[in-house]
Protein backbone atom coordinates (compact mmCIF):
# COMPACT_ATOMS: atom_id res chain seq x y z
CA UNK A 1 0.00 0.00 0.00
CA UNK A 2 1.26 3.26 -0.87
CA UNK A 3 1.33 5.88 1.73
CA UNK A 4 -1.33 8.12 0.67
CA UNK A 5 -3.88 5.29 1.09
CA UNK A 6 -6.29 5.45 3.49
CA UNK A 7 -9.12 2.75 4.86
CA UNK A 8 -12.74 2.67 5.02
CA UNK A 9 -13.99 0.61 7.47
CA UNK A 10 -17.62 -0.15 6.49
CA UNK A 11 -20.55 -1.25 8.66
CA UNK A 12 -24.20 -1.81 9.63
CA UNK A 13 -26.21 -0.11 12.04
CA UNK A 14 -27.87 -3.64 12.73
CA UNK A 15 -25.02 -5.91 11.90
CA UNK A 16 -24.02 -8.70 13.91
CA UNK A 17 -21.94 -7.28 17.36
CA UNK A 18 -19.51 -10.19 16.56
CA UNK A 19 -18.71 -8.52 12.86
CA UNK A 20 -18.71 -5.07 14.73
CA UNK A 21 -15.77 -5.93 17.01
CA UNK A 22 -14.07 -7.83 14.12
CA UNK A 23 -14.05 -4.79 12.09
CA UNK A 24 -12.96 -2.76 14.86
CA UNK A 25 -9.72 -5.38 15.80
CA UNK A 26 -9.11 -4.69 11.98
CA UNK A 27 -9.20 -0.98 12.02
CA UNK A 28 -7.08 -0.95 15.51
CA UNK A 29 -4.14 -3.20 13.39
CA UNK A 30 -4.20 -0.96 10.27
CA UNK A 31 -3.85 1.91 12.21
CA UNK A 32 -0.84 0.64 14.09
CA UNK A 33 0.93 0.12 11.35
CA UNK A 34 0.85 4.05 10.30
CA UNK A 35 -2.21 3.61 7.55
CA UNK A 36 -5.25 6.16 8.47
CA UNK A 37 -8.23 5.04 8.71
CA UNK A 38 -11.96 5.95 8.87
CA UNK A 39 -14.97 4.28 9.52
CA UNK A 40 -18.76 5.01 7.74
CA UNK A 41 -21.81 3.22 9.23
CA UNK A 42 -24.94 2.39 6.62
CA UNK A 43 -23.13 4.10 3.34
CA UNK A 44 -20.21 4.44 1.56
CA UNK A 45 -18.13 7.54 1.18
CA UNK A 46 -17.36 8.72 -2.57
CA UNK A 47 -15.15 6.92 -4.43
CA UNK A 48 -11.20 8.66 -4.28
CA UNK A 49 -8.24 7.00 -5.50
CA UNK A 50 -6.58 7.26 -2.43
CA UNK A 51 -9.12 5.47 -0.44
CA UNK A 52 -10.27 1.51 0.26
CA UNK A 53 -13.29 0.14 1.50
CA UNK A 54 -13.16 -2.69 3.68
CA UNK A 55 -16.53 -4.52 4.93
CA UNK A 56 -18.35 -7.35 5.32
CA UNK A 57 -20.70 -8.36 2.49
CA UNK A 58 -23.43 -10.42 3.94
CA UNK A 59 -23.49 -8.00 6.73
CA UNK A 60 -23.95 -4.97 4.95
CA UNK A 61 -26.19 -5.52 2.15
CA UNK A 62 -29.42 -6.93 3.88
CA UNK A 63 -29.22 -4.66 6.66
CA UNK A 64 -29.08 -1.25 4.23
CA UNK A 65 -30.90 0.00 1.47
CA UNK A 66 -29.78 -1.10 -2.20
CA UNK A 67 -28.46 3.08 -2.90
CA UNK A 68 -26.52 2.60 -0.17
CA UNK A 69 -25.00 -0.87 -1.54
CA UNK A 70 -21.17 -0.27 -3.54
Amino acid sequence: MNEATRICFVSASGQNAYFGELLDALREAVEESGVPTETAVDFFPPESGDLVYVFVPHEFLPFTLAPAHP
